[in-house]
């Protein structure tokens, strides 16, 4: 499935890991990264998050036109799907608020929402373009 525009099979790909070790040489640049989708927003689909081999996770925001719409979303239901998003690096840091947001449109509970109490510094991907591949079932 490919949502926006299709990534180019050409590219340099990076894995999770390697775009979040690399981000701060990589911030403002267009990337392209491959991952395994962990988490997708439950509200509009305006986001996913792809996680590395040791747990770190990578935001893929949904960009808005100029009318605050979203571009396109992602499907609610691509949790373990393979990802190849290409799109604009940034590393910011972002706020409780924010957190505790994006833990709520994720499907945490309450719980998992009071224990965001810190911000943190998050490496988020404004995307262009991506392919899903859902694991095929043998």
């Amino acid at each position: 499935v490919v949502i926006g525009e299709a990534p180019d099979e050409g590219a340099d790909v990076l894995t999770v890991a390697t775009a979040i070790e690399q981000a701060d040489a990589l911030s403002g640049q267009t990337v392209s990264v491959e991952g395994t989708v962990s988490k997708v927003c439950q509200m509009k689909g305006c986001w996913l998050t792809l996680a590395s081999d040791t747990g770190e996770t990578f935001r893929i925001n949904v960009p808005k036109d100029d009318e605050g719409e979203y571009v396109f979303t992602f499907p609610m239901d691509v949790t373990g799907a393979t990802a190849h998003v290409v799109g604009d690096l940034v590393v910011e840091t972002e706020s409780v608020e924010y957190l505790q947001h994006l833990a709520e449109d994720g499907g945490a509970s309450e719980e998992e929402i009071a224990e965001i109490t810190e911000p943190r510094q998050s490496y988020v991907l404004t995307a262009q373009g991506a392919r899903l591949s859902r694991a095929t079932s043998a």
